[in-house]
């Protein structure tokens, strides 16, 4: 008798390699401690309920071209096991969208740990949908301002710690 396949519920469903019509060679991957920090400093968020996505355009004089994509996946969201099977539905995911990326884009996607519980279809729409976003003319990559930084007008009116000081007497 044949083997009977074990079912797979839809929350755990990764296409197979001949199913993905892209692959996801090194070359588009971000890979080192350094680029990842770069991208978190000096980069735009784009949110979804089950990720976040960080997006930093490189700059002309750096040698990769071509967009690179990262993971992170934090000790948060469970332990060796389920943080790889988090990255292998990512990376799945990716795989999809490899082909409309335009640009020397460095991307770091940051699931929620409701990410392994999603369906795989509906986390590849939130993907599709956030990378969009990104590569649309009118997207702005420059970071929002911080707290206490210049142009925040919190900061720059003189109030401290989220209180207003008046000076009432004479």
């Amino acid at each position: 008798m044949g083997r009977k396949e074990p079912a797979v519920s839809a929350a755990e469903y990764i296409p197979s390699a001949a199913q993905v019509s892209s692959s996801f060679p090194r070359s588009a991957r971000l890979l080192k401690h350094a680029a990842f920090d770069r991208v978190y400093r000096e980069g735009r968020r784009v949110f979804s309920a089950d990720l976040t996505v960080f997006v930093r355009r490189r700059q002309a004089d750096e040698s990769v071209t071509g967009p690179r994509i990262g993971f992170t996946v934090g000790r948060a969201l469970g332990n060796a096991v389920t943080r790889n099977r988090i990255k292998r539905r990512m990376r799945a995911a990716v795989r999809f969208q490899m082909g409309s990326l335009q640009g020397p884009l460095d991307i770091v996607v940051n699931p929620k740990k409701t990410a392994l519980t999603t369906g795989f279809t509906l986390l590849r729409q939130q993907l599709e949908r956030a990378l969009a976003q990104v590569q649309r003319p009118d997207f702005s990559f420059s970071p929002p301002p911080r707290n206490g930084l210049p142009g925040n007008p919190a900061h720059s009116a003189g109030r401290k710690g989220g209180k207003t000081h008046r000076s009432d007497g004479p």
